[in-house]
């Protein structure tokens, strides 16, 4: 696990992280633990964005519901740009969503592996064999 000490103290902590103000812990396994129960959120999310952007669920309007005068008509497409911008804004919003819990599980990946490469030639210091090469899967790009 990784700890920093924050300079001038001024930022929040993750729960159950840290109880010092002052200092950020970053551990791998809490942090893919969030990743996973933002996963399962997001899956959820999904289900329901497929189910308002299904045209049998009936949750678009369409003239035939409201009428057939002219401001029923305009209602209906006025009603219809709203459905289609709103499932529009909410795929972006997801697709957000899977980008952050990407990143967590990166990081927490790439922590993991720096901890495991300094634990590894902390073990080799004193030793007769060379530090071990660095590993390719460690990128923070």
């Amino acid at each position: 696990m990784v700890q920093r000490r924050l300079v001038g103290g001024g930022a929040s902590e993750w729960p159950g992280l840290t109880a010092d103000p002052n200092e950020v812990r970053f551990d791998p396994k809490k942090m893919s633990a969030v990743a996973d129960a933002l996963q399962t959120d997001l899956d959820k999310y999904q289900d329901a964005l497929q189910n308002l952007n299904d045209p049998y669920t009936g949750t678009d309007l369409s003239p035939k519901d409201l009428g057939t005068w002219d401001v029923a008509s305009d209602l209906a497409l006025a009603a219809h740009k709203a459905h289609l911008a709103t499932v529009e804004y909410l795929q972006a919003f997801l697709q957000q969503y899977q980008n952050v819990i990407g990143a967590i599980r990166k990081s927490a990946g790439n922590l993991s592996d720096a901890e495991d490469r300094t634990a590894t030639q902390v073990g080799q210091v004193g030793g007769d064999s060379p530090p071990a090469a660095p590993s390719q899967s460690a990128s923070f790009d």
